[in-house]
C-alpha cells in the first residue's frame, strides 16, 4: 500500500468512527431524555398508563388514611344540665333566624349591582318630589 492509499483508508476509518460516535451520542441523549420518553410511552399505550395510575392510587388508598378518625367529643353541657337545667329553647330559634338573615344579606349583596340603577332613580324621584313640594310651599306663602 502506498502512502496515499493509506491516508485515504485512515480518513475513511476516521469518518466511520466519527459517524459511529455521533450515532452513539444521539442514542445516549435519547436514552437520558426521560420526559420525552415518558410522553412517547403514554402516547403509545395510554390505556396501560391509566390502568397503572388507577392501580397505584388504589394501593395508596389502602395505606393512606384519607380521613382522620376522631373520637366523639364529650358533651360539655351534659354535666351542666343537672346543675342548671336544659338550655332555653329560644336560643335555638335565634340560631335559625341568624341563618336567614345571613342568606338575605348575601342575596342582597349579590343583587345590589343589578338593582342599583333602578333604586337610585326611585330615590332621586322621591327626593325631587319632596324638595319640589317644599319649594312650592315656600313660594306660595
Amino acid at each position: 500500500m502506498s502512502d496515499e492509499e493509506r491516508k485515504r483508508q485512515l480518513a475513511l476509518d476516521l469518518t466511520r468512527a466519527r459517524a459511529a460516535m455521533s450515532q452513539q451520542t444521539a442514542a445516549v441523549r435519547r436514552g437520558l431524555d426521560f420526559p420525552n420518553r415518558v410522553k412517547e410511552s403514554v402516547k403509545g399505550s395510554p390505556v396501560v398508563w391509566i390502568a397503572g395510575a388507577a392501580g397505584v392510587l388504589g394501593l395508596a388508598s389502602l395505606f393512606v388514611p384519607w380521613r382522620r378518625r376522631r373520637e366523639e367529643p364529650q358533651n360539655v353541657w351534659s354535666g351542666l344540665a343537672s346543675k342548671f337545667g336544659p338550655p332555653r329553647p329560644s336560643a335555638a330559634k335565634f340560631a335559625g333566624g341568624s341563618a336567614i338573615v345571613g342568606i338575605a344579606l348575601t342575596a342582597a349583596r349579590l343583587l345590589l349591582p343589578f338593582v342599583q340603577p333602578a333604586l337610585l332613580s326611585f330615590i332621586t324621584r322621591q327626593v325631587n318630589k319632596y324638595v319640589g313640594g317644599a319649594e312650592k310651599r315656600k313660594a306660595g306663602k
